[in-house]
């Protein structure tokens, strides 16, 4: 039984290893690579018996897997390759995970999951691991697809499932996110070697997603005086300005970039003062 406290998913699987659980997927790939994921993920490891597995498999950070099957059995000879398949076959996508793993191989193990991929070349899980690997490395696999792929005849499978992500219209796709060698259509919110959201669907982001919110900002933009939404915008503009040097790690402050600040917030504080002070006051800021 797996009792305790908040854990962080690197010390949730350090505290499972502790208490002689093997870990699998991304639990495994985390501790051999020595990865943060930046969010706490369920641990998968397998139950020590069936009754852990039946009556005591009720921790949210542990996902417990049934002894006795293919990955229990095989556990000692699984290599890294295998681990990656079950992550992508059966837990939630982590682009940043499996990023940091394909970048982290070496030869042998690349050799392993090519390996895999050509001993059944149509099997969807392996087509979508090869596409990431190739698209988080730009390092090609000695992949060898079926007949029926080489000949464009083997439908394309979505990278994310629409079911269980918000993911985008694969018919609008542009032609670089279609992956001809594996056939597989990158659906993804966004690019996954630059910055991809994952957002899960739920029923609540459904109802919510169904509003139309352009119509609902144009009718308040339609109710506010002009002037307001043109201080608005120079402030936004202003202040957005000013964290583009943060972004880019200008931490310490120029002459030259504390001058643009102070312009900017002139001519903000400027727009502001004439679109709400009176004309008398305006005309003595002129002629002063």
């Amino acid at each position: 039984m797996i009792t305790g406290g908040n854990h962080t998913t690197l010390g949730m699987s350090e505290l499972l290893e502790q208490k002689g659980y093997r870990l699998l997927g991304y639990s495994w790939l985390c501790s051999r690579y020595g990865i943060d994921p930046l969010y706490t993920i369920p641990c998968h490891a397998i139950a020590k018996d069936l009754y852990e597995y039946n009556f005591k498999n009720d921790n949210p950070q542990v996902n417990l897997t049934k002894p006795g099957s293919y990955f229990d059995q095989e556990y000692d000879v699984l290599g890294t390759a295998a681990h990656i398949m079950y992550a992508v076959a059966g837990e939630m996508f982590s682009p940043y995970i499996l990023k940091k793993v394909f970048s982290s191989l070496g030869r042998e193990d690349k050799r392993d999951i090519e390996e895999v991929l050509n001993e059944a070349p149509e099997k969807v899980v392996n087509r979508k691991v090869g596409y990431m690997y190739e698209k988080f490395t730009g390092d090609e696999l000695d992949f060898v697809p079926s007949e029926s792929m080489a000949k464009g005849k083997r439908a394309y499978e979505k990278l994310l499932s629409p079911n269980i992500y918000y993911t985008l219209d694969i018919n609008t796709l542009p032609k670089h996110r279609i992956g001809q060698k594996y056939r597989i259509c990158d659906n993804a919110l966004g690019d996954l070697d630059i910055m991809c959201p994952m957002v899960r669907r739920s029923r609540e982001l459904d109802l919510l997603s169904e509003r139309n919110y352009g119509g609902e900002l144009l009718d308040v933009f339609k109710k506010t005086e002009p002037d307001i939404l043109d201080d608005v915008r120079d402030i936004m503009f202003m202040k957005e300005s000013m964290m583009s040097f943060k972004v880019e790690g200008e931490e310490k402050a120029s002459a030259r970039r504390q001058a643009y600040e102070n312009i900017l917030k002139e001519a903000v504080l400027f727009s502001m003062f004439f679109s709400y002070s009176s004309p008398a006051s305006r005309s003595i800021l002129i002629t002063s």
